[in-house]
């Protein structure tokens, strides 16, 4: 769809219309609006669109990406910031230490393989930090239930994909109808869904009574629950909180890493000033640590070239607007959906002029 929005943009302009029978959709394709609309008038743009697919029938109305601003979000925002702010998420750098030593085992053993061992990687690293799961291999029933449902949850955000989220009340047609295939698929994926919560949390709380299992962020969230209040609601939030991270975590980690090998396989001289630069100030006889990233600036720049080139979400999530608003002369109803197109613009060809012009980069970041 980013690609269409984007020839959409390329003759139309940076904010394009749309209209699917009474929804409005609006395109917006460059940082200056995005920035007018999303950042400086947050509070018409910040609601999200409620899909009928993904809130009812999906039973999603629970995720912090999806709700709208009010109270649940702020409990669930205060919840991600103590347990996931910088700070706290360092006391896990031995483990991704650890987990990518495992990769490049798997890579040098079978190195065909190289998109499915980036996939369980991640799945097995934020599976360990969420909940001190250890796993072994992709056939993981944590790792197989996640990637259903999101697989299915990738599908059901597509603005149009499904009748229903134009139609709402094609909800109540029964499941057996002629035609209504979306409703089968969304009882498959919720069966994914509560099993991604549900389990990993179910083994916390019995390595918990039992004493065992290692430290994880569940762990430390159930320990800390304020007795004094709903015990019940508070393990919600922990719930829904902890299986959002792992599924937004596990969706973009992995295809950002995917995009690396591409780009390595495709700029081999880039390839090599990077392996020159971890020869020159890590040597050859151990592997670079999070530590070093300070003294290895060129492998810093092609990072956030992989996070640039090509954003893993080219749309984000659909924005909603609260009120209806003026910008630059256009209507902008109440309702209406709004799309950040961020891959317009930034889906270049090259890469970025910090790599070719490295020589002078590098004389302001001495190694």
């Amino acid at each position: 769809m980013w690609l269409s929005y984007s020839s959409m943009a390329q003759k139309y302009g940076d904010i394009v219309h749309l209209k699917a029978l009474t929804q409005n959709i609006i395109i917006v394709s460059s940082m200056e609006a995005a920035s007018d609309l999303f950042d400086k008038r947050a509070k018409i743009y910040s609601d999200r669109f409620r899909s009928t697919m993904i809130m009812d029938l999906l039973d999603m109305s629970w995720s912090l990406g999806l709700l709208n601003y009010g109270e649940p979000w702020r409990k669930a925002r205060k919840f991600f910031h103590y347990h996931y702010n910088t700070s706290t998420i360092r006391q896990y750098d031995g483990l991704q230490f650890d987990v990518v030593r495992r990769l490049l085992r798997r890579l040098r053993t079978s190195p065909e393989r190289f998109l499915d061992h980036s996939q369980f990687t991640f799945a097995a690293l934020i599976l360990r930090m969420t909940y001190g799961v250890h796993i072994e291999n992709e056939r993981n029933e944590h790792v197989v239930e996640a990637t259903l449902w999101l697989e299915a949850f990738n599908e059901a955000i597509q603005p149009g994909r499904f009748w229903v989220d134009i139609m709402p009340i094609l909800k109540y047609v029964p499941t057996w109808f002629p035609g209504a295939g979306f409703k089968k698929f969304a009882l498959k994926a919720r069966k994914h869904m509560y099993n991604a919560l549900d389990r990993p949390l179910d083994f916390v709380k019995a390595n918990l009574l039992s004493g065992t299992g290692s430290p994880s962020i569940a762990a430390t969230a159930l320990e800390n629950i304020d007795k004094t209040c709903d015990a019940s609601e508070q393990e919600n939030l922990i719930r829904n909180s902890l299986g959002a991270a792992f599924g937004a975590g596990v969706d973009t980690t992995s295809p950002t890493l995917q995009l690396f090998f591409y780009l390595m396989m495709t700029h081999p001289d880039i390839q090599k000033k990077a392996q020159n630069e971890l020869h020159t100030v890590i040597g050859e006889r151990r592997l670079p640590t999070l530590n070093d990233r300070p003294n290895l600036p060129y492998v810093e720049a092609i990072v956030k070239e992989v996070l640039r080139w090509q954003p893993v979400t080219p749309l984000a999530l659909p924005h909603y607007t609260a009120a209806a608003d003026e910008y630059r002369g256009y209507y902008i109803p109440k309702g209406s959906v709004v799309l950040g197109n961020a891959w317009y613009g930034l889906g270049m060809k090259y890469l970025s002029l910090a790599l070719i012009f490295w020589p002078f980069c590098s004389q302001a970041y001495p190694t």
